[in-house]
C-alpha cells in the first residue's frame, strides 16, 4: 500500500470512530419506531411510504428513507426489489430479526435498556483511571448502581427484562451444548438469578431438580411464581443458601477480584463437601492479536462498561482460573457456548 492509501485509510479510521456513537442511536430509533416489527407484520419487504404510514409518529418520506439507508449500510435491514410502483423496498435481514418483539430470540430489550442513564457515564471516562476512584456510575449519580436500579422503579424493570432476555437464548443454547453438568444435579441455587429467566428454563428441562433464585428481596418481590422454583431473598456477600450446584450467571463481572473472592468463599460455604460444583457463565475475553471471536469487540465495551459501572471487569481465560484458584477451586473448565457471548465455568473444590 503506498503513502496517499495508507493515510486515506487511516483517516477513514478516523472519521468512522468519531461517527461510531451513531449506529447504537440510529438502532435504538429503529427499534423505538418498531421498524423491524412492521417489516415483520408486513409479511415482504416494505416502500418507504407505507411504513411511514405505520409508524407511531409522523414524519416524511424522504427522511425516512435516509435513516433506512442508513440502517442498511448497517446491515440491520436490506434493500428489497423495486415495487410494481417504482418504489424501493426495505426488508428484514438476519439481524433485524432478533430486533422483532415477542420472538423467542428477540434483543429489543437490551437496545432499549435505560440508553439516557448507561450512556452518560461514557463522558467522565478519564474519572475512572485513577487507582483509588470510585465506580464513575457512582460519582456521576450519588448511588450505586443496584442501589439505583432499586430505587429507579422502570430503570429496574428495563434492567431485569435484559438480564431475562440474554439468559433465555444463553440457557437454551447452554442446556443444548453442555447438558452433562447439569444432569444428576439434585438442587441449585441461581445466585443473584433475577426474575428467575435462568432457573425456570432449567426447572423445565430438569423436573427433578430443586431450583432456587437468590437475589436481592426488592428483586425477588418483582418476581413470578413458576412452578418447580423457590424464591429467597437475601445479600450474596452475607450468605448464600446451599446446594448441590451454584450458578453465577454475569454476577462475577460486575466486581472486582477482592469483592469476587468474597462471594466465592460463600459460595464454598454453601457447597458440599463432596460433590459440590460451581457453575458460572460469564464472558472469557481472549485478548490476543489474532483474536477472531464474532463477539470479540462486544466483549471489549463490556469490559470498560463494566470498569464504568461497577470497577468490575471483564476477564480472560487465565484471569478466571487465576481468580478460582485463589478462591480454594482446584478445577476449573472453560467452555465457549456457540451462539451467546458468554462461556461456561465449571468449577470444583
Amino acid at each position: 500500500m503506498d503513502e496517499a492509501a495508507q493515510e486515506m485509510q487511516s483517516q477513514a479510521q478516523v472519521w468512522k470512530h468519531v461517527y461510531a456513537f451513531t449506529e447504537s442511536h440510529t438502532l435504538r430509533c429503529a427499534v423505538e419506531l418498531g421498524i423491524a416489527d412492521i417489516i415483520d407484520g408486513h409479511g415482504r419487504p416494505i416502500t418507504v411510504p407505507q411504513l411511514a404510514a405505520r409508524i407511531p409518529v409522523p414524519c416524511t418520506v424522504d427522511r425516512l428513507q435516509r435513516l433506512m439507508r442508513f440502517l442498511v449500510g448497517m446491515g440491520v435491514f436490506r434493500y428489497g426489489e423495486i415495487d410494481a410502483g417504482s418504489e424501493q423496498t426495505f426488508g428484514l435481514t438476519p439481524v433485524s430479526e432478533f430486533l422483532v418483539r415477542g420472538t423467542e430470540k428477540s434483543l429489543v430489550a437490551m437496545v432499549m435498556v435505560g440508553f439516557d442513564v448507561l450512556m452518560v457515564p461514557w463522558h467522565h471516562m478519564i474519572g475512572c483511571l485513577e487507582e483509588n476512584a470510585c465506580a464513575v456510575f457512582e460519582s456521576v449519580f450519588g448511588s450505586k448502581f443496584w442501589e439505583y436500579a432499586g430505587e429507579e422503579v422502570e430503570f429496574g424493570r428495563r434492567l431485569n427484562e435484559v438480564m431475562a432476555c440474554d439468559t433465555r437464548s444463553t440457557m437454551k443454547a447452554v442446556v443444548k451444548q453442555c447438558r452433562g453438568v447439569f444432569e444428576g444435579v439434585g438442587s441449585i441455587v441461581d445466585v443473584g438469578g433475577g426474575i428467575g429467566a435462568a432457573a425456570r428454563a432449567l426447572a423445565e428441562e430438569f423436573p427433578g431438580m430443586k431450583c432456587t433464585v437468590f437475589d436481592h428481596p426488592h428483586v425477588i418481590e418483582s418476581s413470578m411464581e413458576w412452578p418447580g422454583v423457590d424464591w429467597i431473598g437475601g445479600d450474596m456477600f452475607e450468605f448464600i443458601p446451599p446446594a448441590d450446584a451454584l450458578l453465577l450467571k454475569w454476577i462475577l463481572h460486575n466486581h472486582g477480584d477482592e469483592e469476587c473472592l468474597m462471594i466465592l468463599n460463600r459460595c464454598k460455604e454453601a457447597m458440599p463437601e463432596n460433590g459440590g460444583k460451581l457453575i458460572i457463565v460469564d464472558t472469557v475475553i481472549d485478548d490476543s492479536d489474532d483474536a477472531t471471536d464474532e463477539f470479540s469487540s462486544a466483549k471489549l465495551a463490556l469490559d470498560l462498561e463494566m470498569m464504568l459501572l461497577f470497577k468490575g471487569k471483564e476477564r480472560t481465560k487465565e484471569e478466571w482460573q487465576r481468580l478460582l484458584g485463589d478462591a480454594g477451586f482446584s478445577q476449573c473448565t472453560i467452555t465457549p457456548i456457540q451462539t451467546s457471548i458468554h462461556a461456561l465455568i465449571e468449577a470444583h473444590l
